[in-house]
């Protein structure tokens, strides 16, 4: 379960609230907040009880990062966003009963990248085999049936600089890297909102300083809210930076010793030069692993290939498989694949295969296996036999990624709203058994969470009507049938059941056809106002496809979408 609470926009029923202070207090509100959580989590654990469950769930209670309040943050340093204790240091909560004895506070440091080898530990299944996990498992520590053993000490990054901690010392370390932030625009912008809330400033921080108010909720000053936008999009991080950040390295360190200096006041390096040199190497050394495994824009991705098909010791057998098996890895991931949804997707395209079909792609796989242990990416080397035998066993060679540079999105579909699917990783394809409105009901949660951490990112020329619209089309926020109850993803084609439902993808209807389109008989059913209606005709325009090359350009250049105010 995500909860909102306590981040910004901030609410909690009055009974609860009145208990802290005001109704309209800030800080009771805020304590309200997080009462009401509580309140929430009691109700869970609760019906797990009453369904027999509680035994059976393992629960886990965290937060994602220190208060935006400084105050909420005690004598820690800094605040969400800092690298300081005040920034990462949250609540961590075990609870499985029989499973984890209770009643104790433990001091051992984790992290949210210790969840998946502590799952795995304490349900007793295995850890994925060839992945580097940062995170080690807390089931000896949780269960006390032994001692945490951490392979890799804990450590968090913000763009190019980041924090190590290993015992009771943290290492902060900056990089070579020049920030990309323009900070004299920033610090123009910040004069610029002073100077147009004027005397309503002070009204409008109500008590938090400008830079915290200016990241974490908005302004009733529509023209200040603008600036704050303009601000805020400084500061987020965009993928054209990576190239950049990849040739920085570790240079300036500080070094705090928390058992004494819980408030990291006291830079400790230059007493202790022997630990720092051990600390920065083991910081630098992960720096460099972080850095080699991002993604790099302007360059094609390393190609996965088979050993040499003309290396000695090869049978003329094998050398033929390999060529055979070296072209297929050099083809493109079909559309509609998504890696974060492997495996539902495998299953599907293997229950409408043939039996003599789902045998060849077996013997395939062995022998790609065999003639290639150590390939970088398994799952998709897989996917691409799997397509390979269901297309007849003939190689469609053509690479858009190849020639666009845009990595990790294998689809000829190049609108701008596919853009804007692709950064927010919008699921726009049914999983298997799942009807429209399962998708829309995983659509809506998605956004439901991107818009809550204020993470909607909108490529250029999709402007905030074609995002509300595309919501409408999925029925968020509208009391009529949704579009895509007929025109379904992803394709927003016709149903099965009606090929008279046309797609909905590069039409040419001007804002009078669609309007009188939306008032025919064919939407009968449809009661949306003139204004959720010109939503929708701006979210049917982002469906029209662009070149190639500006489709790039609309990742690239996509600004985030503050979606903490009510639409104008």
């Amino acid at each position: 379960l995500w909860f909102n609470e306590p981040h910004d926009p901030i609410a909690a029923p009055d009974e609860i609230v009145s208990q802290y202070g005001a109704l309209k207090e800030r800080e009771a509100i805020y304590s309200g907040t997080i009462d009401n959580t509580d309140r929430a989590i009691g109700r869970l654990v609760a019906k797990l009880e009453t369904l027999g469950e509680l035994d059976n769930t393992i629960i886990i209670y965290s937060s994602d990062n220190g208060s935006y309040l400084q105050e909420r943050n005690g004598e820690l340093r800094g605040k969400k966003g800092a690298l300081f204790e005040g920034g990462h240091r949250v609540p961590g909560i075990f609870y499985w009963k029989g499973g984890i004895p209770g009643g104790r506070v433990e001091d051992e440091p984790a992290g949210a990248v210790d969840l998946l080898p502590t799952l795995c530990g304490l349900i007793g299944i295995d850890k994925p085999v060839g992945v580097h996990l940062d995170g080690s498992d807390l089931a000896p520590l949780l269960t006390r049936s032994g001692n945490l053993e951490r392979h890799q000490p804990l450590f968090w990054m913000a763009e190019s600089n980041m924090v190590m901690r290993v015992g009771d010392h943290t290492l902060l370390a900056s990089s070579t890297a020049k920030s990309p932030i323009n900070f004299k625009t920033a610090d123009r912008l910040m004069e610029q909102i002073k100077e147009v809330l004027g005397d309503d400033l002070e009204k409008e921080l109500n008590g938090m300083d400008l830079r915290s108010r200016l990241f974490n909720g908005s302004f009733a000053n529509p023209e200040a809210d603008r600036l704050r936008n303009q601000f805020r999009n400084l500061y987020y991080f965009n993928e054209a930076w990576i190239p950049e950040l990849k040739k920085s390295e570790i240079s300036g360190v500080q070094l705090y010793d928390i058992s004494s200096d819980l408030g990291q006041q006291t830079n400790i390096a230059s007493e202790r030069p022997e630990l720092v040199a051990r600390l920065k190497e083991q910081a630098a050394a992960i720096y460099r692993s972080v850095m080699a495994d991002a993604p790099k824009w302007g360059q094609q991705p390393e190609e996965t290939t088979l050993s040499n098909p003309s290396s000695p010791g090869l049978s003329p057998e094998d050398r033929e498989l390999t060529e055979l098996l070296t072209r297929i890895d050099q083809t493109e991931l079909p559309d509609g694949y998504d890696v974060t949804n492997h495996q539902p997707w495998v299953d599907r395209r293997m229950e409408a295969l043939k039996p003599e079909q789902r045998s060849r792609i077996g013997r395939l796989w062995k022998e790609k296996r065999r003639l290639q242990p150590n390939m970088k990416n398994a799952g998709m080397s897989f996917v691409r036999i799997l397509e390979y035998v269901a297309a007849g066993e003939k190689l469609e060679m053509a690479s858009i990624e190849k020639e666009t540079h845009i990595h990790r999105l294998a689809t000829t579909k190049r609108s701008v709203f596919d853009a804007f699917v692709y950064l927010n990783r919008i699921p726009i394809e049914p999983e298997t058994l799942e009807d429209q409105e399962g998708l829309a009901s995983r659509i809506e949660s998605r956004l439901a969470n991107q818009e809550g951490r204020i993470q909607i990112k909108l490529p250029p020329t999709m402007i905030r009507e074609a995002y509300e619209g595309f919501k409408l089309a999925v029925g968020i926020g509208s009391q009529s049938t949704s579009c895509i109850a007929c025109h379904h993803l992803p394709d927003l084609g016709n149903v099965q059941s009606d090929p008279s439902v046309p797609t909905l993808r590069n039409r040419t209807d001007t804002r009078e056809q669609f309007g009188r389109l939306m008032r025919s008989d064919t939407h009968k059913e449809m009661t949306f106002d003139d204004a959720n209606t010109a939503r929708l005709f701006a979210f049917v325009q982002s469906l029209k496809d662009v070149p190639d090359s500006e489709f790039r350009l609309l990742i690239l250049n996509a600004t985030v979408l503050d979606t903490t105010g009510d639409i104008e």
